[in-house]
């Protein structure tokens, strides 16, 4: 990571504090996911036996309930959080990714020099993709939420999401294509959308950020 960085998220005094809370959360989340399980289970066992005893097409009807229920459930359970944070200077970066649905953070550090790709990876804005060479300042890590690192093999590319509406994505929308090229970048249909990076970053409550300030 670059001593004088022009863009931080968050702020690296805020660093520590800022994954215990995510770590926090994630946990809590997973305690409440696994009660709802249960409770679900108990609901389902008693819903059978009382249809049970109603003639065959109330057993349908709860049958066809239960089922709807059980995807409703499945599919808001499913809901992925992340966090990004991004400390970005004049030749090099850090990216690290947390994601609760895999359990771990990966940290890149990544010299400009060595992307070979960057690219958002849908039209919504809300998701890039980085790939890249390795080299001595370039590398791609993976740890556990309590910072055990994992060697596991990993591959040369980074997809991560970005929270609409929020510095990460204003980063990327903004500034990184002053660092490094981004493919079918169009500046133009960005601001259309979103207005000039001034805009946004107002817009979002955030001060304005400008590589070389």
């Amino acid at each position: 990571m670059d001593d004088n960085n022009f863009f931080e998220y968050p702020y690296s005094e805020f660093r520590d504090g800022v994954e215990q809370d995510f770590t926090e959360n994630v946990r809590v989340k997973k305690k409440v996911f696994y009660k709802n399980i249960g409770i679900i289970a108990a609901g389902i066992v008693c819903m059978l036996l009382f249809v049970l005893r109603l003639p065959s097409i109330f057993l349908w009807l709860g049958i066809i309930l239960l089922i709807v229920g059980s995807v409703l459930f499945k599919n808001t359970s499913k809901h992925d959080e992340h966090l990004l944070e991004i400390y970005a200077g004049e030749r090099k970066m850090e990216l690290i990714y947390y994601t609760n649905s895999y359990r771990f953070k990966r940290v890149l550090n990544v010299a400009y020099e060595d992307i070979l790709r960057a690219e958002f990876a849908n039209n919504s804005y809300e998701k890039f993709r980085l790939c890249f060479k390795t080299s001595e300042d370039t590398n791609l890590s993976s740890f556990t939420l309590d910072n055990k690192k994992l060697d596991e093999p990993l591959e040369n590319i980074l997809e991560f999401d970005l929270a609409p509406n929020s510095l990460e994505q204003g980063f990327f929308l903004y500034l990184a294509s002053s660092c490094f090229v981004i493919r079918n970048y169009n500046r133009k249909k960005i601001e259309k959308k979103y207005g000039t990076a001034e805009e946004y970053f107002n817009n979002i409550g955030a001060d304005f950020f400008s590589p070389g300030e």
